[in-house]
């Protein structure tokens, strides 16, 4: 590309010019601009904005300042000649909450505010983004980091669209910028317009945006990018979808969101709602829809529900959607992300609408239906201490009270364990977690680390029986760090993997599969590898 050539070029220029400087202290700044025109062109070159090392709030660190300082200065007094240049006004309108700029500053907090933005979404990386006590106090802010020029990862893009969904449903104002509002920033805004308004065509989103923004541009990298995306779009048809949702769930969420989620739903989909009752439960409610020709089939509740549910689209066609509204929901921090906790039921209707079809993996347990994890020991017994009612009304606190009464109350159980087609091996454990995925704070199922859905692979942890609550204590503080360094060698716990396992005791013990309580004498846990059609952010393939 032609500005990559020209920081090259500028780079052996200048340490040409310092080599051949009679003058030591002037050669010094020579090299110095040689030496920043030198690291720019290889973040060019590679395409690698993060040299800059752009932080989530916007602030470029010093030492890098101080490196790059010659490339930064020029810039800076380049894109203040431009802006004065410029033909169009800082910040324009084009379309109903959503805004185009170049380069915020202090100054234009007031336009902001009298526009009524209040998201921001900075598509550079080579400059700090809008600081101020009052900016961080008013506004959110993302930082996608892009050279100028260029054009971000697909999964970094989908992730800014992502974010611009959330704000939007939130019925928040944005404004997308860059340095001069002309290329990079105009390139996200088209890909957003071509989400949002799926019949329209590119040149029509381009031509909506140059009607308001004359300067506004893309190059051939940027185009070539946005048919891509434009192409995946249009493989998108629609349907209707079936919401399947417990309204007991999480102490009644659904009811709180429950007009939120329809609104959205209903701008792309002919919705079924349907409720569960003490009487009908989620897996008849899902027959109903199956037999009603449903491809896409939401389940709104907690773990529980959502198994219900999946239980009768294993090995179909059929597409599972999750809303979060129980008390954990651990399978949708799996494949949601971290943002699941923060914003749950935003990013949830932001991967069944916006995002893409995965396969992952489920088990069988005995004859049930097994998404997350099935536990004797700790796990069963935090559960069954946080029985619906303390659940409802503690939340996760519930759990955590379970965990500590199992700790302390350190039940052993006998067991004889079997991995694959291994001879039976007999163990006495306070802990026995079989796991086909599980959120890093799902602590007695960390032993390998955060399980991976799509291995086709089983993780089984145990925790050898202690004497001590010092030793227990100890031991799952080893599983918690081993679930962020999974490579450390364990002591207070085993970790291995198989395709079947299989328990049995000389007496009846109880389990959780997912939640849900069972007493069994034995268990049969079988993988089923990429058994099951989720919906999952578009970034989610892109790891």
């Amino acid at each position: 590309m032609l500005v990559t050539k020209y920081y090259i070029a500028g780079s052996i220029l200048f340490y040409v010019l310092a080599l051949l400087c009679p003058n030591f202290w002037l050669s010094i700044p020579l090299a110095w601009i040689a030496l920043s025109l030198s690291v720019v062109s290889i973040a060019y070159l590679c395409n690698f904005p993060h040299l800059f090392r752009k932080k989530p709030n916007g602030v470029i660190p010093n030492g890098i300042q101080l490196v790059l300082a010659p490339f930064l200065i020029g810039a800076h007094y380049y894109n203040y000649w431009a802006r004065t240049h410029d033909s169009v006004a800082p910040i324009q309108r084009i379309d109903p909450q959503l805004y185009l700029a170049r380069r915020l500053f202090t100054k234009d907090l007031k336009e902001l505010k009298a526009q009524g933005i209040t998201s921001i979404l900075d598509i550079t990386a080579e400059f700090h983004g809008l600081q101020s006590r009052k900016a961080s106090r008013d506004f959110e802010y993302f930082n996608l980091p892009v050279l100028d020029h260029k054009v971000p990862s697909k999964r970094k893009l989908l992730k800014a669209l992502d974010w611009m969904d959330v704000q939007l449903a939130d019925s928040k104002k944005i404004v997308v910028h860059c340095a001069l509002g002309r290329g990079r920033s105009v390139f996200v805004l088209a890909a957003y317009l071509l989400r949002r308004y799926p019949r329209m065509t590119i040149e029509e989103v381009m031509k909506k945006i140059q009607s308001i923004r004359s300067t506004a541009n893309l190059n051939k990298e940027q185009m070539k990018m946005l048919r891509q995306l434009d192409k995946q779009q249009a493989l998108v048809s629609e349907q209707t979808v079936w919401l399947i949702v417990n309204p007991v769930s999480g102490g009644g969420k659904w009811g709180t969101y429950k007009y939120e989620i329809l609104e959205k739903f209903k701008a792309k989909y002919q919705v079924e709602v349907r409720e569960t009752t003490p009487e009908i439960s989620a897996t008849e409610l899902t027959k109903e829809a199956i037999n009603s020709g449903a491809s896409l089939i939401v389940a709104g509740g907690g773990d529980g529900t959502v198994t219900e549910v999946a239980s009768q689209l294993v090995h179909s066609d059929i597409v599972l959607g999750i809303l979060p509204l129980g008390t954990a929901n651990a399978l949708c921090h799996v494949l949601y992300g971290i943002e699941n906790k923060i914003i749950p039921v935003e990013t949830a209707c932001g991967a069944i609408l916006n995002g893409e079809v995965t396969q992952v993996d489920t088990a069988l347990c005995n004859s049930d239906l097994m998404l997350l994890v099935s536990g004797i020991g700790f796990e069963q017994q935090m559960i069954e201490y946080a029985e619906r009612e303390e659940k409802n009304n503690d939340g996760q606190l519930a759990y955590l009270k379970g965990l500590w009464s199992a700790i302390a109350n350190n039940e052993t159980l006998t067991i004889r364990i079997a991995l694959d087609k291994q001879a039976p091996q007999e163990l006495d454990v306070s802990s026995l977690v079989v796991a086909n995925a599980a959120p890093f704070t799902t602590l007695l199922a960390q032993g390998g680390g955060e399980p991976d859905l799509q291995d086709g692979i089983l993780d089984v942890t145990y925790m050898p029986s202690h004497q001590s609550v010092a030793g227990r204590l100890l031991s799952l503080s080893e599983l918690a760090i081993s679930g962020l360094l999974p490579t450390a060698e364990p002591i207070g716990f085993v970790h291995k993997q198989a395709k079947e396992v299989t328990i049995s005791s000389e007496v009846t013990f109880k389990y959780v599969i997912d939640g849900e309580l069972y007493e069994a004498e034995k268990l049969s846990i079988r993988i089923q590898p990429r058994s099951l059609n989720v919906m999952v952010p578009r970034w989610f393939n892109e790891q």
